[in-house]
C-alpha cells in the first residue's frame, strides 16, 4: 500500500515537470514596450515551413496608418490597421512585393492581448487571430452606402436601414430590395415633421422615430408595414428628440431624449392610432447621464444603446443601471444599433456615418480566450528572413515571435503537444498503478 501512497504526489509532480517543459514557457515570455514609431528586430530561425506565433496588445484605435507593422521579408510585411475606416478598412493585411496580396477586415479591440498565427506549409499560407483573454472583437466590418446612416433592423432574415427621409429594405445578399424615398407622409411633412432615426422590427412592421425642425415636440412613434415600407399608424409623444426606437416582444416601445438623456419612456405599441397622442406608461431613471444617445434595441430582456461618445451600453430595465459594454474607433458619428445572432457569429451590430461615400457597420462578437479566428489563407509560400522587424506606429506591447517547424502531416504543432502531453500522464499513471499493484 506504500506504492498506492506516493502515486498521487508522482502524477502532481510529473503533470508539473510536463507542464513546466512544454506549456509554462509560453506564459513567462518578456513583454516589450515599444512607443509610437519604435522598431525592434528579432533573429528567428529561417524554416522552409514554419508556424510563426506573434502575441501582441494594442493601447488604442489607430488613425489612417496601421497600428504595427510586421516584416516578414523584405518581400512580405504583414499590416493591422485598428483603425475607423471606410479608407484604410480595419483589418489584418498582407503585402506582397507591396502590393495587398491577402486580408481579413477584422477590427481587433485594444486594451486585449491577441495572438497572430502565421503558418506556411507546402504552398499554402494562412493566417489566424487568437485572442489570448475573454475580449470584445469585430471579425466583419461591413461597407454600406452613405444613404444608410441613421438606423439599422433585421428581421430575421433581412436588414432595413433609415436616412434621414428613406428606408431600404435589402434581400439576403445585401442588395436593395425595395425603398420608400417619401416615407413621411404630407399631413406630418406640412407640420415640419423630416427626420426619421433607428428603427426597429417587431412582427411585421418596422417602428421608425420621426422627429420635427428644430427638434422640438411632439416627436412621432411610427408604424410601417415592413413589406410595403409605407406608414400605417403613427402617433405623438410628449419627447423633443425621438432618435431611436427599441420594442420588446410584448410590444412595450422604449425611447429616450438624444441628449442629455436621463430616463427611458416606455410606451404601449397597442396605444399607437392614426394620429393620436400617447404618454409613457412608466418612465425608467437611469443610474447615468447618457450624451448623444442615437440607437437602441432590446435584446433578452435588456436595452443597448450606442452613443455619441463612441460607446455601447447596457440598460437593466428593472433598475436602471447603466453599464459601458465596449467602444468603437473614435471618429465619425455613431448612429443605430442592432443585437441579434447571426451564423458568423456576431451578435452587436453598430453602424457608423462617416459622411463620405461609404459608412461603416462594426458586426461585433464576444471571444473568449483561445477562440480563434482564421484570417486569410493563400495558395504559395511566404518566405521568412533570418531577422523580422516590428514597427509600431502606435504604443503597443509584444512578445518576441517564436518560430517552430511545421509539417503538412503533423498539422499545428500544438495539437501533437497536447497529445504528448496526455499520452505522457497516461503512461506515468499505468507505471504507477502497476507499481501498486505488484507491492499488493
Amino acid at each position: 500500500m506504500r506504492g498506492g501512497a506516493y502515486s498521487a504526489p508522482l502524477l502532481v509532480i510529473a503533470f508539473l515537470l510536463l507542464f513546466s517543459a512544454y506549456v509554462a514557457p509560453s506564459l513567462n515570455q518578456p513583454v516589450l514596450k515599444l512607443s509610437a514609431g519604435e522598431e525592434r528586430v528579432f533573429e528567428i530561425r529561417s524554416l522552409e515551413d514554419y508556424e510563426l506565433v506573434f502575441d501582441f496588445h494594442l493601447t488604442q484605435f489607430s488613425g489612417l496608418a496601421p497600428a504595427f507593422e510586421l516584416w516578414l521579408s523584405e518581400d512580405a510585411t504583414i499590416k493591422v490597421f485598428a483603425c475607423a475606416g471606410p479608407k484604410p478598412k480595419p483589418g489584418v493585411y498582407l503585402y506582397l512585393s507591396g502590393k495587398e496580396t491577402a486580408g481579413s477586415p477584422v477590427l481587433v479591440y485594444p486594451g486585449s492581448w491577441f495572438r497572430l498565427v502565421i503558418t506556411s506549409v507546402g504552398d499554402k499560407t494562412t493566417v489566424e487571430l487568437v485572442a489570448l483573454n475573454d475580449t470584445w472583437l469585430a471579425p466583419r466590418v461591413e461597407l454600406v452606402p452613405s444613404l444608410y446612416k441613421q438606423g439599422l433592423a433585421y428581421d430575421g432574415r433581412v436588414w432595413y436601414y433609415t436616412a434621414t427621409d428613406m428606408i431600404f429594405r435589402l434581400k439576403p445578399d445585401g442588395t436593395v430590395d425595395d425603398y420608400n424615398d417619401f416615407p413621411i407622409p404630407p399631413e406630418l411633412m406640412s407640420e415640419g415633421y423630416f427626420h426619421l432615426g433607428d428603427p426597429d422590427y417587431y412582427n411585421g412592421h418596422l417602428l421608425i422615430p420621426v422627429e420635427k425642425r428644430g427638434y422640438v415636440k411632439p416627436a412621432v412613434i411610427a408604424l410601417y408595414d415592413a413589406k410595403t415600407l409605407k406608414i400605417v399608424k403613427y402617433a405623438y409623444t410628449p419627447q423633443d428628440h425621438m432618435p431611436w426606437l427599441a420594442v420588446d416582444d410584448k410590444g412595450y416601445v422604449y425611447s429616450s431624449e438624444f441628449s442629455p438623456a436621463s430616463e427611458v419612456y416606455v410606451y404601449r405599441l397597442s396605444d399607437v392610432g392614426e394620429g393620436n397622442y400617447v404618454e409613457p406608461v412608466r418612465v425608467i431613471k437611469l443610474s447615468r447621464e447618457l450624451k448623444g444617445v442615437q440607437g437602441g434595441v432590446i435584446y433578452e430582456g435588456k436595452l443597448y444603446v450606442s452613443v455619441i461618445g463612441w460607446n455601447v451600453y447596457v440598460i437593466d430595465l428593472e433598475t436602471g443601471e447603466v453599464s459601458e459594454l465596449f467602444k468603437v474607433p473614435p471618429m465619425y458619428e455613431m448612429e443605430g444599433i442592432e443585437v441579434c445572432k447571426l451564423s458568423d457569429g456576431t451578435l452587436f451590430h453598430v453602424l457608423v456615418n462617416t459622411f463620405q461615400e461609404e459608412n461603416v457597420v462594426y458586426h461585433y462578437a464576444r471571444f473568449s480566450k483561445e477562440d480563434s479566428l482564421k484570417l486569410f489563407e493563400l495558395e504559395g509560400k511566404v518566405r521568412l528572413s533570418p531577422k523580422i522587424k516590428v514597427k509600431a506606429r502606435l504604443p503597443m506591447k509584444l512578445v518576441p515571435p517564436k518560430v517552430v517547424e511545421a509539417k503538412a502531416e503533423e498539422g499545428l504543432p500544438a495539437l501533437p503537444l497536447t497529445v504528448a502531453v496526455i499520452v505522457a500522464l497516461a503512461v506515468v499513471a499505468a507505471i504507477l498503478f502497476g507499481r501498486r499493484r505488484a507491492r499488493r
